[in-house]
């Protein structure tokens, strides 16, 4: 049996990103966590905690041959959309912030939207590995992919999750193109979907605040554009290497 290697590369990549994430989660959150728990790795410990879960599952799904997954990813992508739907049922979904976006399994609450991206990926995977998907043509190859996403895309803007939803949809879309779709198609898609989502934007008034506020931060400075502007004083102070 030939020995798998690591790709050293994806490893150093994954480290770096960890080890940055964890002294950013530390920069933002001492004085908070010392405020609300007197403790100032109060959050870098659940960081910490998390990050080697994280890396201990790593392990373990670095030994699973990935082509085993293609037989399951038609599965995970169903299972997924059963998930997506329980969340819109008021007796299964748990609302917070304004959303309804988890669902509860005993002492956790499980985030749908979440699992939707593993097996979004999983499943676009196993469908453009296949020589038979014949991606340029929008009919017979294209089409099914995007009605796919579309359905996930909707389940999770009811939730709603238009930052989730982008994430999925722009994946997915560079994934079509990495397997040779035509540009032609994907911007013609982006063209007919950018109504849809203006309409998104400008339905919520939080969402429509914060894409003004973006275009023109001065004009909230004090709430929706205090962000973007900290972070230009941030630039201009520091510079892009701080």
């Amino acid at each position: 049996m030939k020995r798998r290697r690591p790709d050293f590369l994806i490893f150093f990549a994954t480290a770096t990103l960890l080890g940055f994430g964890i002294i950013m989660v530390f920069s933002a959150s001492s004085v908070a966590a010392t405020a609300e728990f007197g403790d100032s790795f109060h959050y870098l410990k659940r960081q910490v905690v998390a990050t080697v879960i994280g890396l201990i599952g790593m392990c373990i799904l670095i030994q699973i041959d990935y082509h085993r997954l293609k037989k399951w990813a038609p599965i995970a992508l169903a299972v997924t959309v059963g998930l997506l739907g329980l969340v819109l049922v008021k007796s299964f979904g748990v609302e917070g912030g304004g959303a309804t976006r988890w669902l509860q399994l005993g002492p956790f609450n499980l985030q749908p939207s979440e699992v939707a991206k593993i097996s979004t990926i999983l499943f676009f995977a196993s469908i453009l590995s296949d020589r038979q998907t014949k991606t340029t043509n929008f009919w017979r190859g294209l089409f099914p992919l995007v009605t796919v996403l579309g359905v996930l895309v909707l389940l999770i803007l009811k939730q709603p999750d238009l930052g989730t939803a982008m994430t999925l949809a722009g994946t997915a879309v560079v994934m079509l193109y990495a397997a040779g779709a035509e540009s032609s198609h994907l911007v013609g898609l982006a063209v007919l979907s950018a109504p849809g989502l203006y309409w998104a934007i400008m339905k919520e008034d939080y969402r429509r605040r914060r894409f003004l506020a973006f275009l023109n931060p001065e004009a909230d400075p004090q709430d929706a554009g205090f962000h973007i502007i900290q972070s230009l004083y941030a630039l201009g102070s520091g510079g892009l290497l701080g």
